[in-house]
């Protein structure tokens, strides 16, 4: 994961585990570094360690509709597993991609629209 992403997630006083699965490179040549610039700021204010009943689905769903502004929906997903390693419990594979895919399908459907 990009030191800056990392970055962006560690900055809440609370840690951010490392991601379970193995990382990718971002791209960032086929990024726009302004939505980025702006995903990143926003990301050091979002919470971590988030325990259930806390927002955890929601705030998942926020990172992934804010970081598809930004990046690929690999990269998303990676951003989001990485938020979520911290959650005490995690939500599961399952919860997540929900999450992620629910933001990505509407997106698609405004960018369709």
């Amino acid at each position: 994961m990009p030191v800056d992403i990392l970055a962006a997630l560690q900055a809440n006083t609370r840690a951010v585990a490392a991601p379970t699965t193995p990382t990718r490179h971002i791209h960032m040549s086929a990024l726009s570094r302004g939505p980025l610039t702006q995903f990143l700021a926003w990301l050091r204010t979002v919470d971590t360690a988030l325990a259930d009943g806390q927002g955890r689905n929601q705030t998942a769903y926020r990172i992934a509709a804010r970081a598809l502004e930004a990046m690929p929906l690999a990269d998303v997903q990676e951003v989001v597993a990485a938020w979520n390693g911290a959650n005490n419990p995690p939500l599961s594979d399952r919860e997540l991609a929900a999450c992620v895919n629910s933001a990505a399908g509407i997106r698609a459907g405004r960018a369709a629209a």
